[in-house]
């Protein structure tokens, strides 16, 4: 998997001042969105970004946010918390009001670095990808079984010619394969996450 980076945007360095941790981490640093942007096409590149937002325009930065596949977690430096709340609702992950203490940005960074973790590591992504494939069935189940009942509704018929019955016979036993087919592949990922060791397990 390709590493992704994480970038600051702060053109002013107000969020290198107010921040210990951000002299120490190691981030890919912008002038402004417009950089971040032109140098990384996929956003799928980028999982955190570090954004002062008194030098950003928040419609750019949702062109940015808003691209399909992995969006970037996005922590904003405001002015203040009515500022803050408006990146929110664009799409921003958190925000921090500066100036403000120091240990606050600090902690803010440090989240936005633990869920980089979490989210990069493969059995995270293996365990939604199982719950992604449980909800499919689920899904699945529904139409499925109404196409299985309405088709045994229509065999009561005592009227219909051979060649229909046969038809809607082989409708209601295809249907039946993909009923159990979606019944198996759901028990299995049930017993598989059943199997996962526990935190406690594990230590």
């Amino acid at each position: 998997m390709k590493e992704r980076t994480t970038a600051l945007v702060d053109p002013a360095g107000r969020l290198r001042s107010a921040s210990t941790l951000l002299r120490s981490l190691q981030v890919h640093e912008y002038s402004g969105i417009e950089s971040l942007l032109e140098r990384h096409s996929q956003p799928e590149e980028i999982l955190c970004v570090v954004l002062d937002g008194d030098f950003a325009d928040i419609e750019k930065a949702g062109g940015l946010i808003g691209r399909d596949g992995l969006p970037p977690l996005l922590l904003v430096a405001v002015s203040n918390a009515e500022e803050g709340a408006h990146w929110i609702e664009n799409g921003a992950m958190d925000f921090v009001v500066l100036p403000g203490r120091r240990d606050e940005l600090d902690s803010r960074i440090q989240a936005m670095v633990q869920w980089k973790s979490t989210l990069l590591d493969p059995s995270h992504q293996e365990l939604c990808h199982r719950k992604t494939l449980r909800t499919l069935a689920h899904d699945l189940k529904n139409p499925l079984n109404a196409v299985f009942c309405y088709a045994e509704l229509l065999l009561m018929d005592e009227n219909l010619p051979a060649a229909v019955r046969r038809d809607i016979e082989h409708i209601i036993t295809n249907a039946n394969v993909l009923l159990e087919t979606l019944d198996s592949r759901i028990n299995f990922q049930q017993e598989e996450t059943e199997s996962q060791p526990t935190g406690d397990e594990l230590s």
